[in-house]
């Protein structure tokens, strides 16, 4: 670049610098205004956080359902509705999941997605546990998340057995799953932690699988 247009490009932008600040400021203000506007006609329209003990189990299904709903909450938020469900009684279960069933398989898999989301977030910790055990420790603590792995399978039973049940098992059903919700760099920590659960959770099939053998020998 010539000597003469770097001095004329100088030249303009001192010349009309606080037009370019105040475009950039006005720019950045429409920005602002804009998010603000999607922030409060989101809380405008998002359904009421339900009372699991007193709301009907439409009422709780449909705020699963909504879209401003349950997938809109924080981590910790969701948590919390997914343990309100699950003491929330055998009844209003039962009725609850029959209000699962009737909603659409978009809504399903929304309500899913979001409950895994939680899931892989006390995962994501507990790989960072793990990383910090010596090998000799690792086994048990791989044994104490699996107890809470099945824990949280009856804790979803409330928004249907079909959610339970398709939780995942195996290392490629994991390897599926980590690929559509993590980065590579969070896969690259928690898929040690992964492989060494499914393997845990074999070791179990296969003692249980004995131990029923055995069980009808003795009838």
């Amino acid at each position: 670049m010539s000597s003469d247009l770097q001095s004329q490009i100088a030249s303009f932008l001192a010349q009309h610098s606080r037009k370019i600040t105040i475009a950039g400021g006005g720019l950045l203000a429409g920005v602002l205004l804009v998010l603000v506007v999607i922030f409060v006609l989101d809380l405008l329209f998002a359904p009421p956080v339900p009372d699991i003990d007193t709301a009907s189990p439409a009422t709780v299904a449909a705020f699963l359902a909504h879209p401003r709903g349950f997938s809109r909450m924080s981590i910790d938020g969701r948590r919390k509705i997914l343990a309100d469900l699950y003491l929330a009684g055998h009844d209003k279960l039962n009725e609850l999941a029959d209000e699962f069933d009737r909603m659409s398989m978009e809504e399903r898999e929304q309500v899913r997605s979001a409950a895994m989301d939680v899931y892989l977030d006390q995962l994501a910790k507990d790989a960072r546990r793990y990383r910090t055990l010596p090998p000799q420790d690792q086994d048990e603590f791989v044994e104490e998340v699996l107890d809470n792995y099945e824990t949280l399978k009856e804790e979803l039973r409330p928004i249907g057995d079909s959610f339970k049940d398709n939780l995942p098992t195996k290392s490629d059903e994991w390897t599926k799953v980590l690929v559509s919700k993590t980065s590579p760099r969070e896969r690259s920590r928690i898929k040690p932690l992964v492989d060494h659960i499914t393997r845990a959770a074999e070791d179990r099939r296969k003692a249980e699988a004995r131990q029923a053998r055995h069980r009808s020998r003795e009838w």
